[in-house]
């Protein structure tokens, strides 16, 4: 299992790895294989919080590929999304970084969007620190409003109710401090505590 903290891509120059002689008689699609996991260690090995920032992400799963030339790290099975305003579970995570330093918002190599989707399990806190669980096959974390997007008939429970997307149009954008606006057809159900009778 691998597990990558994606707070910045700035410490890490792809040029600077000192290669051993051997690896360059190996057959290009060995090299290829060998070149890539050197890659996604020096990744976990050399990534840190960025200068300024608050928290770091941590990307644990089974598979990843890294594509440079897109700026894409796609992650696919058992994935866990976590930082310090939410945690984030699905089948596929698509993480788009920032290029440049002028481009978007973050430090070069920081993460610009991460793209869910499978079964996406979203788990969080409101302001009083209840617990605020969300549910969908879609959702897309922006980091430049710091907020989630679900799609795909999305779920959201939170302090004794539980909303319901009805409709493929259906969203719900649900910010770091728990609260969230639905968007499109919904129902919307209050879920009360089941006490024993008295008799």
């Amino acid at each position: 299992m691998e597990s990558v903290g994606l707070a910045s891509f700035s410490t890490f120059n792809l040029r600077s790895m000192k290669i051993a002689p051997p690896l360059a008689k190996l057959a290009p699609l060995a090299a290829f294989a060998v070149l890539q996991a050197l890659l996604i260690a020096a990744l976990a090995e050399t990534l840190g919080p960025s200068e300024g920032s608050q928290s770091t992400t941590k990307i644990v799963a089974e598979h990843s590929n890294f594509e440079s030339g897109e700026n894409l790290v796609l992650f696919e099975t058992d994935v866990v999304f976590s930082n310090a305003s939410m945690t984030m579970k699905c089948d596929t995570l698509e993480v788009e970084l920032n290029p440049d330093r002028n481009e978007g918002v973050g430090a070069a190599g920081s993460i610009k969007t991460a793209n869910a989707s499978g079964f996406v399990v979203i788990e969080t806190e409101n302001q009083e620190g209840d617990p605020v669980i969300a549910t969908a096959r879609n959702a897309i974390y922006d980091t430049a409003r710091d907020m989630v997007v679900l799609s795909n008939f999305p779920k959201i429970q939170d302090n004794g109710q539980e909303v319901i997307g009805t409709s493929l149009d259906t969203r719900i954008f649900l910010s770091k401090d728990g609260k969230y606006r639905v968007e499109g057809p919904n129902r919307t159900t209050i879920l009360q505590k089941n006490f024993n009778a008295p008799f």
